[in-house]
Formats: structure tokens, sequence, C-alpha cells
């Protein structure tokens, strides 16, 4: 028998594990080089921000989830904490209701207890078998015996005795009785059938210590019909770690038998998403039906919002998960709503949720019968079926419409996502979300350029290239103006006034088509050619705003500010912004955006601001040094200098004026340095 080597021999890996030396290796460039605060506008945020996207992508593809649905976390207790609180206190539920073990992992047994003294969360506690087990007819009985059940929380593998609870039956039970799924601590069955990542829990919290990572780090995972959807918390600590670690998931062996997930990766990227749009050839029934299913979409939409706002107005809360439920029980009071596919309506709430965390129940608006065509999206990728039919026909098979023909004008490209049904004028579409395999460079070598938005001219860039177009013809502007008048001609809801309505549309959609075209050109142009893009940090809606007033304050220059108004939404301002920010992702070239304050009074030669060298729309004689140049290409060169200059604050000139001097530096309290000689500082 080989001697035992002096000293204590470390038997507890199940508890903390040494850090594995890729970790280190993966994450010392992230704590010496690339030391930046991702959520910073500097450069320096540049390549820890990547990091961090693509840290949380590889993390999603993992355990089965959408990068959006990935938590970052300071340990796998805060993760345990964060998936425990989130799902019990965004359910809507007035007293939720957990049911838990007797052998659980401290980090979830405090925190139910937390819950139950400071939010009156009720806790029931399940006991074990001799081999640690719960038995699923002990859970059973507990479902039974409390309605509305918001979350079952069980620890998979016991990290003290090794006990493997059956995830599967307890997940089936606490579905069926229509409660969430914890999974505390990460990991999964050996791939024997017995599962994949995701499949199971539906609220899942991961903790590194076991598999050879960095300690004091974790995430967890809230999957489509978890809890707060879109609320990422954004951790800096995860991008130092699992951006460039290894080509696939890093597995260590535990004695139970199972698989404790490591998330280091090396040298794994970002896939992109794109879109496809495509033009159907709806059936006369299938349009009716699809018709019938945007009415319904649009009923659950404006429903969910009025109790949204309803609740708040009694201070209270409701979210996705309990609309949801109680759509379920409407579909029994009204049978119309089951018309319309289930994850279709869902998908409905989902945006709806979005949509009030974003902007908040009061800002978001009613989708009106008149003014809103119908639009959902089917979610789910397996349901969707898409086949080549010919050269120019393909046909995808939807739920509930069965198989639909569409003009195949260009091709897919990758694997469908989803699948959204538009109706633009007479004509529908169907828009495809793809991935496409795709990923963005690191970056991009050409130099930076300055572009500048104008009124007359659509964008001017600081090496005086000027990029415009008409998206309307002079026989089209005289036909437009006199459709126009024929509305007051006719009744409201004829259909004559229909027929007019639909004309002035079918106009207008081709200068939106044109529009479009051309800053998806230029953007690709610019993109393809630059490696920064520097723009004006425009708010297109608060800058086209009526100047009317009211009837107590009337505005002034109203007809002037109606014209300015038109022809900057007539350029496309936003537009191409998003254009460029789309584009962007291909060629990894960098976009920033400065204030767009004296821009056009700044001469790009001398740096003197003054507002009468502006002197026409279009031309700029520098007041001091004479420098003279077109406007747009001035302030374009402005613009670019803003994007790139670091100002005397020691920061980027980005979030600040290029005005701002650097502030003047404090005397010191002790002045008798100076007797001596040395200058105060």
């Amino acid at each position: 028998m080989a001697p035992v080597s002096a000293g204590p021999v470390y038997l507890d890996h199940n508890a903390t594990t040494p850090v594995d030396p890729r970790v280190t290796e993966a994450m010392l460039p992230y704590l010496t080089t690339h030391f930046g605060n991702p959520s910073s506008a500097h450069p320096y945020a540049d390549r820890p921000c990547r990091a961090l996207a693509t840290a949380r992508a590889q993390v999603a593809a993992l355990v089965g989830a959408h990068p959006p649905e990935i938590v970052f976390t300071a340990s796998g207790s805060e993760a345990n904490l964060l998936a425990l609180r989130g799902a019990l206190l965004a359910s809507g539920a007035r007293a939720p209701h957990v049911i838990t073990q007797v052998t659980e992992h401290p980090a979830v047994l405090e925190t139910c207890r937390a819950l139950e003294r400071l939010h009156g969360v009720r806790v029931t506690t399940l006991p074990v078998d001799g081999d640690g087990l719960v038995d699923p007819a002990t859970l059973r009985t507990a479902l039974r015996a409390v309605p509305d059940v918001t979350l079952v929380s069980v620890m998979a593998a016991n990290n003290e005795t090794g006990a493997l609870q059956p995830i599967a039956e307890l997940a089936a039970l606490a579905r069926e009785y229509g409660a969430l799924t914890a999974l505390v601590e990460g990991c999964r069955p050996r791939s024997s059938g017995r599962g994949k990542p995701g499949t199971v829990p539906r609220v899942l919290p991961f903790g590194p210590p076991r598999v050879g990572d960095e300690d004091g780090l974790g995430f967890a995972v809230l999957l489509h019909d978890g809890v707060l959807p879109g609320q990422v918390r954004r951790f800096d600590a995860m991008a130092k770690v699992v951006s460039e670690f290894s080509d696939a998931h890093t597995l260590n062996h535990d004695p139970a038998g199972y698989h404790w997930v490591s998330w280091a990766f090396r040298g794994g990227r970002c896939f992109m998403l794109s879109g496809r749009r495509y033009r159907i050839a709806f059936t006369p029934a299938q349009a009716e039906f699809a018709e019938q299913i945007g009415g319904i979409c649009r009923s659950v939409w404006n429903t969910g919002l009025e109790q949204r706002r309803e609740y708040r107005r009694r201070g209270a809360f409701i979210g996705y998960a309990e609309q949801c439920r109680q759509l379920a029980d409407a579909k029994r009071d009204f049978g119309w709503l089951s018309d319309a596919p289930s994850h279709v309506l869902q998908q409905t709430l989902k945006d709806l949720d979005q949509a009030v965390t974003t902007h908040g129940a009061w800002k978001v608006r009613w989708r009106s019968h008149r003014r809103w065509s119908p639009s959902f999206r089917f979610p789910d990728a397996k349901q969707i079926v898409v086949q080549r039919i010919g050269r120019r026909w393909g046909r995808v098979k939807l739920p509930k419409l069965g198989w639909v023909r569409f003009r195949w004008s260009r091709p897919l490209g990758g694997v469908v996502r989803s699948a959204t049904i538009t109706r633009d004028g007479r004509n529908w579409f169907v828009s495809f979300l793809v991935k496409d395999g795709k990923t963005t460079p690191e970056t991009h070598p050409g130099p930076a350029v300055g572009i500048d938005r104008g009124v007359v001219v659509a964008a001017t860039t600081s090496d005086g290239t000027f990029y415009d177009r008409p998206f309307i013809t002079g026989g089209e502007r005289q036909r437009y103006r006199r459709l126009q008048h024929q509305p007051a001609r006719t009744r409201k809801g004829s259909h004559r006034r229909r027929r007019v309505v639909a004309k002035l549309g079918a106009l207008m959609r081709r200068v939106r088509s044109r529009r479009a075209d051309f800053n998806a050109q230029l953007a690709a142009t610019v993109t393809a050619r630059y490696g920064t893009i520097v723009l004006e940090d425009l708010t297109t809606r608060n800058m086209t705003t009526s100047a009317k007033g009211t009837i107590e304050r009337p505005g002034s220059g109203v007809a002037q500010k109606s014209g300015l108004n038109r022809a900057i939404l007539d350029k496309g301002w936003y537009g191409l912004e998003l254009a460029v920010n789309n584009a962007a992702r291909h060629t990894g070239s960098k976009v920033i955006k400065v204030p767009a304050a004296y821009t056009s009074q700044t001469c790009s030669a001398c740096r003197v601001v003054d507002a009468a060298s502006r002197e026409s729309q279009a031309r700029f004689v520098c007041t001091s040094c004479g420098h003279v140049e077109h406007a747009d290409a001035n302030a374009a060169k402005n613009i670019k200098a803003a994007g790139q200059a670091v100002s005397g604050r020691g920061d980027l000139a980005i979030r600040r004026s290029v005005k701002r001097q650097p502030p003047r530096p404090r005397a010191r309290q002790h002045a008798a340095p100076a007797a001596r000689g040395i200058p105060v500082l």
C-alpha cells in the first residue's frame, strides 16, 4: 500500500473545488488589461461589454434558454435568492405560497423564512424519507391541500449526502397544479435520456464553487414561462470569466453520478439573429382567419393593459404569469378566445409585459381597430415548418393556419426561431427570425467617420460625401395632395372613404419602401468602409412634436414648425440610425452617439462657437478664422471630433458638450510648502 502523504487530505470537493487553470487563464486578461466597466461609454468598456454579451449567449445556449433570460449574480446563493424572491413577489398573488423540503440548501431555507417574515409568503416544508428523497405522493398531497401554489423549490442533488431527487416526477406534479419549479444548484442528468438542460426546471439558479470555477460568481436562468421577463440585471464579474474559456462546457463528476455544469468557455462567439420578410399569398379563408386571430390578439392586449392599469390604481401589481393563468380561465367563459393559438395569445401578453416594464402602464398605447394593423407572432420554432416548393415559391406550416404559400424572394440562410404575421394595407407578410450562424467581428480595421443628418441632404459624412435621393416623385406628390382633399367630401365609414384611404396608404407605402431601401444601402456602405461611426444623439419623436400649443397658451410659428417636422420625418433620421446599428453587427463597426449641441455652430478648423458663422443652410463661414465649408460637412467633422476626443475632465466627450472645460485644480489646504519654493498646485 502506498504511504499516505503528510498533511490533511481534501475531501470536500462537493462544496468547493480549486479554480481550474483554464478559468484563471481566461480571467487574467479581464483582470489586468480589459478591466473596464461594461456599462460605461468609453472604449475601455467595449471589450468587456462584448464579452458580457458573449457570456450571456453561451450560457443561454448551454441551458436551452434565450440570452435575455440569463441573470448574472455574485454567487450561487444570490442566484437562489433572485430566483425565489423574483418568482414569489412577481407572481401577483396576494399571499404567495412556496413548497420546499427539509433538507433544502440553507440559501433557500433562509430566503423562505425571510419572505415569510417580511412579505407574508406562506411556506410548506416537506419531509424526506430514509434515503433523503421527497416522495412525489407527499408533494401531490401538499399541492392539493393548498390551492394556488406559486413555487416548488427542490434541491436536485444534495451536496452533503448526494441524494438525487426525482426531479422529473416532482416537476410534472408542479406543472399539473400550475406552480413554477425551482431546481436549486446547477446540475443536469447524464446524456442517457434522462433529460437535457432547461427541460425540467423553469427557474434555474447556478453556483460555480463545485465546478472548478472562480468562487463568488453565479447566474440564474429565467425561462420562457418563468418570472421577471425582460428585467435582466447586468453584473460585470461574469464578463471577465466566461468570454474565452473553452470550446464546450466543462463537466466535473460528483460521486452521485451527476454532471455539474461549468459555464466557462473559450473562443466562444455570440451568434446573431436576423430577420427575413416574405409576402404571403393567403387564400380567402386564411386571410379571414388571420384577421380573426389579429382581432383576438388586439382584444387580449387591450384587456391586459386595462387590467394592469386598474391594478396600478389600487396600488397592486399583476404580472405576466398571473395574466396567463387568468387567460386560460377566460377561455372557458369566452369560447372565441380558443380560436387563436394559445402560444400566440401568451406571446401577446409577454409583449405587453415587456412594453409595460419599459415604458410604464400609462404610456403604453391601446390598439385601435381602425389604426392598428393585425400582427401576431408564433414563438415556438418546433411548430413552424418551412419548405421550398419552387423557384419563386415556398410554404410554411403554422398552427391552425395550416400550409401558407409565400414568395421566395430570398434564401432563409439559417434556422427559423419564430414567425410573425403582419398586414400592411391589403398585403400580408411573414417575418422569420433566423439564426444564420454569423458572428459579430471583434473589431473593424476601418477609420472613423462622423455623419450629419439634415433636412435638405439626408446624410453627409465628415470626408465630404453627400448621400440623398428623392423618396417621392413630383407626380406622386401632386396625386397625394389631390387624394388628401377627397376625404372631406366623403362620409365617415363609407366605402368610398375607405377606397380613398387605401389609395393614400398604397402611395405612402411606396415612399416608405424607398426610404427604407436608401437607409439600408447607406448603412451597408458606411459600416463596410468605417470602423467607428459617430452620430448625433437625436430624439426624433421629441423634435417632431407639434408647436400649436393649447387654447390657453397657443404656440407660435406653427406652420414653420410643421414644415420642419415633415422634412425631418421625410428624411428618415431614426430609420437611418436603426439601419446603421443593425448593419454594424455584421461588420464589427462601433456606433457612438454624441450630443448635438453646437455641432452646426462650431468651426471644425479653430473650434470657435458662433451662431453667426452659419450664414445659410448650406454655407458655413467662420467669423474667427474665415474657414469656409459646406455647413453639413463642417457639422459632420465636429461630430466625428466629439466622438474621438477626450475631454479635459479625463473621459470621452460623448455624454457632455465639447465646450466643457476641465475644472480648475483645487488649492492645497496647507500652503506652507509654497514658502520653500514648492509651487502650490
